[in-house]
């Protein structure tokens, strides 16, 4: 691989993993401006250089790529290639960064604190009733002013769901029903 060519720990170990002949490695390829002032080429550039360097890797190699598809205004373009190809590919002059297009970790964050829900909420209703007693006569009857009846308030837990594409919903879970709100009790 080129000296100049800044390339993903991930990708360097996928190409590393897999051998001649075994499943296609996908990578993100970036091309080097021809000017030093732009960020990435021109979008008419970016399609010249990409045909032109997947050419003469083919030559070279004996074998193309797979599949590939040209993002223009970023001045790159992913690909789809046994390891031998990526590698070749990678170490041209025009490629100044390769990444990993698709990543061995997962996406999913795990819990921090696993336990059951009904676990909590005997926790937190202990809690509450802890909190109800030691609490005076006069925060008592403001809060059946409130309309809270004795005082107390159900157990309740906030969460935040949000996933790919979509913005964050937050809410809480009280007395068995959940509700969606942009406040959070």
């Amino acid at each position: 691989m080129s000296s100049g060519t800044k390339t993903d720990p991930e990708l360097i170990q996928q190409l590393d993993s897999t051998h001649a002949g075994e499943p296609l490695v996908e990578a993100v390829v970036r091309f080097r401006p021809d000017d030093p002032k732009q960020v990435v080429p021109s979008p008419e550039r970016t399609e010249e250089l990409t045909q032109t360097v997947l050419d003469r890797v083919k030559k070279e190699v004996g074998k193309g790529e797979a599949r590939y598809n040209v993002f223009r205004n970023l001045g790159s373009f992913a690909v789809s290639a046994e390891p031998e190809f990526l590698r070749k590919l990678i170490s041209q002059p025009e490629v100044a960064a390769a990444v990993a297009n698709r990543r061995s970790e997962s996406a999913e964050i795990a819990p921090v604190k696993k336990g059951s829900v009904v676990a909590a909420r005997k926790l937190n209703a202990s809690r509450s009733t802890k909190k109800s007693k030691s609490r005076s006569a006069a925060a008592r009857s403001a809060g059946s002013r409130t309309g809270m009846g004795s005082g107390r308030t159900p157990p309740c837990w906030a969460f935040t769901i949000s996933g790919a594409g979509r913005p964050a919903t937050k809410g809480c879970w009280r007395n068995g029903s959940v509700w969606r709100s942009t406040e959070i009790c």
